[in-house]
């Protein structure tokens, strides 16, 4: 069970085909986050895409915008005012794990980890969440694009994900 108090959120208005969790021959989703290298920084951000792929959607592909009208046929994320974004007190990576129903413990320690280095209320008093935003604060200063840092942050959540699932 979830330990976020942002357990009443709505069901999602999104297209039914869209609400299962899809194999990468069928996958639908395109999903859309902020343009600019420095904007992709965000441990919610690139948590909530690999989230994506790993759980919700094998082929989601991800394009990077400014405004969701620039991809019309794709479904925002972790944007102002969009369906799969912060609500309450939940990040963006929470609101995913709850409108789709994951349980994996691994990934709820993620979703804690994550909520402390975004929303920075401490309230899971997750102390490594600060260094996995400082990571990707790095990545950015050394001027990796947002596909680099989206792939190394995916190895990082990957890595992370393999040591909670151990303890």
């Amino acid at each position: 069970m979830y330990r976020g108090s942002c357990r009443k959120l709505k069901p999602l208005n999104l297209p039914k085909k869209n609400l299962k969790r899809q194999h990468a021959s069928e996958s639908r989703i395109i999903e859309i986050k902020h343009g600019l290298p420095v904007l992709v920084r965000k441990s919610n951000r690139v948590g909530s895409a690999w989230l994506i792929r790993r759980f919700i959607d094998a082929g989601a592909k991800f394009v990077f915008a400014n405004s969701p009208a620039e991809f019309p046929e794709a479904i925002p994320y972790d944007m102002f005012e969009v369906e799969l974004s912060h609500h309450g007190d939940c990040c963006t990576f929470e609101t995913l794990i709850l409108r789709f129903g994951i349980r994996d413990r691994a990934v709820l320690r993620l979703a804690e980890l994550i909520h402390d280095a975004d929303v920075e209320d401490d309230k899971f008093h997750r102390v490594e969440g600060f260094g996995v935003e400082q990571i990707f604060k790095g990545w950015a200063k050394q001027g990796l694009t947002d596909h680099d840092i989206l792939a190394k942050g995916f190895e990082c959540f990957d890595a992370l994900y393999a040591q909670f699932k151990r303890g």
